[in-house]
């Protein structure tokens, strides 16, 4: 059963321009210090392409919670792992509370995540299932 779907699409110049005139600073605002220590970015990919495509996974994933990113949920509660095939998220704070009010009793929820890059653009897309545990 379906209890949340997110889609967040970025330019990837955009992201590129802020990287470039606010540095390490900028990330450190949206990843934490071990996202970013086990952050290695593949040799298809630019920093900015691959920070990008994170960046569009935390947000579709806080829509996909039903928050946004907002005073419940943090930029730090949802971490993205590039380093896995497929990609994978992570909750944790605000986002695994609101994840365990989304879920119903009898359930275990599963985050689903598709992300990429291409012409420019970095998307991706988050969908939030629960399926029924044995009894």
């Amino acid at each position: 059963m379906l209890i949340g779907i997110g889609a967040d699409i970025l330019q990837i110049e955009r992201f590129r321009r802020s990287l470039a005139r606010f540095g390490r600073g900028y990330l450190e605002e949206v990843f934490s210090e071990e996202e970013l220590a086990r952050s290695r970015v593949a040799a298809n990919l630019t920093e900015a392409s691959f920070y990008a495509r994170a960046f569009c996974a935390k947000e579709a994933c806080a829509k996909a919670l039903g928050t946004g990113i907002d005073e419940t949920v943090d930029w730090y509660d949802i971490s993205v792992d590039q380093s896995t095939s497929p990609a994978t998220i992570t909750l944790s704070g605000g986002a695994i509370t609101r994840l365990a009010a989304l879920t119903p009793t009898g359930f275990q929820s599963v985050i689903s995540l598709d992300l990429g890059s291409k012409n420019g653009l970095a998307q991706a897309c988050v969908m939030i299932s629960v399926v029924q545990t044995g009894q």
